[in-house]
């Protein structure tokens, strides 16, 4: 066993999908307002985009080959640490197939990791 400098996909996903949502012309998002969520002060946003547009990122580009359709839902941003704390999505698809299907993110326990070492 050896230890690894990258953390699993799973650990990087809110920082992963912020990313992917907020970059150019992904998404477009309005603030409406603070909100306290998961024990967090935030900004939640509001936003609409196109499921094609998340193809600039590698992975959902791997994931939504030809996918088209939209996006929409809220984001909550933590105020002080500018992290996704939330996100409630939901994602509309015309092609190749179509379907919906909602995605729900929530960090929780920021800062509240202990200690992790390797097996021995």
């Amino acid at each position: 066993v050896a230890e690894t400098t990258s953390l699993p996909l799973l650990f990087t996903l809110p920082d992963l999908l912020y990313a992917t949502l907020t970059g150019p012309g992904a998404m477009t998002f309005t603030a409406a307002g603070p909100e306290q969520v998961n024990g967090r002060a935030t900004t939640k946003y509001n936003g609409t985009g196109s499921v094609a547009r998340l193809a600039s990122n590698p992975i959902f580009a791997l994931a939504l080959p030809n996918a088209q359709g939209d996006l929409s839902g809220p984001l909550w941003v933590d105020t002080g640490g500018n992290f996704l704390v939330a996100g409630d999505l939901m994602i509309n698809l015309t092609a190749p197939q179509t379907g919906t299907a909602r995605l729900r993110l929530d960090v929780t326990q920021v800062g509240q990791v202990g200690p992790i070492s390797v097996p021995r």
